[in-house]
């Protein structure tokens, strides 16, 4: 194989991927993500099961393992790798996708979706405080307590936010979640 031949091996993966992950997004618009089959998908993507496997294990690698969600998450720990913690980026990105952040955080969306951004802000709080840990007025697991209740608390702001067509600015929005994050941990750090 040459080297010419490699670009066009990434553009026929890549070419693959987005034709897949565009037929599950339409699909769940028309159906809901739970009723959406791996059939359904490399059906209206035309390409072969084997084709689909060779890419994903499954339905839902196919939903959070796009590019998007990666690019998502060194975003959030660069923002964060400050001293104040900072979400505006995450809001920015769900605005930016608001027609599928109101599909995948709603009714027709999917618990994958929903588990993937708590565990996002629980990974951006983790590592923005692990640094105090050792400092911490309470102990370790009291810790985990709270980054769970944390980040289950920016999802809830954000899925509201998202499916209730966002009234209030991204800005607006990420401060507040910066002031949840504050109360939460202000008596034990």
């Amino acid at each position: 194989m040459t080297a010419t031949n490699a670009p066009a091996i990434d553009r026929r993966i890549q070419k693959t991927r987005k034709v897949l992950i565009e037929s599950l997004i339409s699909l769940t618009i028309e159906k809901g993500y739970d009723n959406v089959t791996i059939q359904d998908i490399i059906d209206k993507a035309n390409v072969g099961r084997s084709t689909f496997y060779s890419h994903f294990e499954n339905k839902d690698q196919l939903l959070v393992g796009n590019d998007n969600f990666q690019e998502l998450l060194s975003r959030s720990l660069k923002a964060n790798s400050r001293s104040e913690i900072d979400f505006l980026h995450i809001y920015e990105h769900v605005e930016e996708n608001h027609k599928l952040a109101k599909i995948f955080l709603g009714k027709k969306g999917s618990d994958i979706i929903r588990e993937h951004f708590h565990n996002l802000f629980r990974h951006i709080l983790k590592e923005h405080y692990k640094h105090k840990i050792n400092s911490l007025k309470t102990d370790k697991k009291m810790f985990g307590f709270l980054l769970d209740a944390a980040s289950f608390a920016m999802c809830s702001l954000l899925f509201n936010w998202a499916t209730n067509d966002m009234p209030f600015p991204a800005s607006e929005m990420a401060a507040k979640s910066r002031d949840i994050v504050q109360a939460i941990f202000s008596r034990s750090l």
